[in-house]
């Protein structure tokens, strides 16, 4: 008879077993062959490396739901905030995060409009900045005596950067998701400035009645646009997270596809979902449907009924239709397409969705799939259309879920993180880039302290 101190080993040797055969490997590279995967290669040695998902919650859903309140408790940045103003009349709001800078910036502002600071007070004017010293949620008030030059000054006075990481959240999200500062910690730890842009109506009030959508980069081509006019020497690196990453993805093929300059060094996209209809179709799965699908389009009701005395201008559109949305695509179908001029969610779809855009991209891109993501399924992911472009490259790990990638510590620096310092430092590595010449090694990911 064995033991029962050994048989009580059993399920835990197996558990290991079952972890190091099925959950730790190396991530599939899919990637045209040409100078920007040999950059890869030779610069960010993480894409050879074992990604190993966090032990006992590596499953697809559970990373998923854990990582959305378990990463980066705690860690919050006093943003700079800009009301842009887009050509039509519409509104996205941008906050900015530049370190140090970002003390700098708000202490010009707070000169000029004769304020103290310690009155943690914000500002708002009709070029749009906003102060945010010791506040971590940004908040409005008017005051006409801040000017557009005045926004320029606290913005373009700053010390010295690198480059610019202009970050797309995903459908619902904003500044303050845990994902987004994130990134902005790892921006932060390189010394580059970073800005969050917030899709109209999320942050803020919506002053024309025109929302947001992932077939429409109009407001992307804007924003890059207004960044690089405000630091015209400075490379500009975008990043694109779930419906952020269709939306830059769609914005550099459609560069690629006019033979435009997309003024974007290189893009970075998280858990993009490639194919839109074949996305809808896995969330629409009885578990899906009940963890997220039905959470996603109660928030996408709420946000649309919040702006409803501007959206009832749009013709066609009728909010009443909303009390009958149970999915995404329900929403997509009685809200975005008529919102934008489609027949239909299907019709929407075909549209936005990027799988079949990939051949266009002329800028370089690396984004990041999970095997195991309900948002994306693995056989939707355009694999053999990157291997026929050179300047992409898609690299799937087995686990990860959507917008996971948890590792061993869930509550700090993560394998997106990782992947995207390497990166940022391999793209820069060239002269003609900027001036940053890092070496291969990690930079130190020692926690961040907000300044306020």
């Amino acid at each position: 008879m064995i033991p029962s101190y050994l048989l009580s080993g059993i399920p835990g040797i197996a558990y290991y077993l079952y972890y190091k055969t099925y959950c730790r490997k190396i991530p599939e590279i899919y990637a045209g062959d040409g100078s920007f995967i040999d950059l890869l290669r030779q610069k960010c040695p993480i894409l050879s490396e074992e990604y190993n998902p966090i032990p006992m919650f590596h499953h697809s859903t559970v990373m998923t739901v854990l990582a959305s309140f378990a990463r980066h408790r705690g860690l919050t940045f006093p943003f700079v905030r800009e009301a842009y103003v887009c050509a039509d009349g519409g509104e996205v709001i941008l906050d900015w995060w530049t370190g140090k800078r970002t003390t700098t910036a708000a202490k010009l502002l707070a000169s000029v409009a004769e304020v103290n600071l310690a009155e943690e007070s914000a500002f708002h004017s009709e070029s749009g900045l906003v102060t945010a010293e010791k506040i971590t949620e940004p908040s409005f008030m008017n005051d006409e005596d801040l000017s557009e030059e005045v926004a320029k000054t606290a913005l373009l006075n700053l010390p010295a950067a690198e480059a610019v990481v202009l970050i797309l959240p995903g459908l619902t999200g904003d500044s303050t998701q845990n994902y987004v500062r994130g990134l902005v910690q790892a921006s932060d730890s390189l010394g580059l400035i970073a800005v969050v842009m917030n899709y109209r109506g999320v942050s803020g009030s919506l002053k024309t009645p025109r929302s947001y959508c992932g077939a429409d980069t109009s407001d992307v081509a804007e924003v890059v646009n207004h960044v690089k006019d405000l630091y015209p020497n400075l490379p500009l690196i975008a990043v694109g997270v779930s419906l952020g990453g269709i939306l830059l993805t769609n914005y550099l093929a459609k560069c690629g596809k006019e033979n435009a300059d997309s003024r974007v060094l290189g893009g970075f996209t998280v858990s993009t979902p490639w194919n839109i209809a074949a996305s809808c179709k896995v969330l629409e799965e009885p578990l899906n449907y009940y963890i997220f699908n039905r959470h996603l389009a109660q928030n996408l009701c709420a946000a649309a009924n919040r702006h409803s005395e501007m959206l009832s201008k749009v013709p066609g559109l009728d909010l009443e239709q909303l009390k009958n949305v149970r999915t995404i695509k329900d929403f997509d179908h009685n809200f975005t397409a008529k919102m934008f001029g489609y027949e239909s969610a299907d019709d929407y779809y075909k549209s936005a969705t990027p799988h079949d855009k990939v051949h266009q991209i002329k800028t370089r891109l690396l984004a990041i799939n999970a095997a195991d993501d309900m948002f994306s399924p693995y056989d939707a992911i355009p694999k053999e259309a990157a291997k026929e472009n050179p300047n992409v490259c898609i690299m799937v790990t087995s686990h990860g879920g959507h917008i996971g990638f948890l590792e061993w510590n869930p509550f700090g620096i993560n394998f997106v993180e990782r992947v995207f310092s390497q990166y940022v430092k391999a793209l820069l590595q060239k002269p003609e880039y900027g001036r940053l010449q890092f070496q291969p090694e990690e930079v130190d990911a020692a926690p961040f302290t907000a300044i306020c």
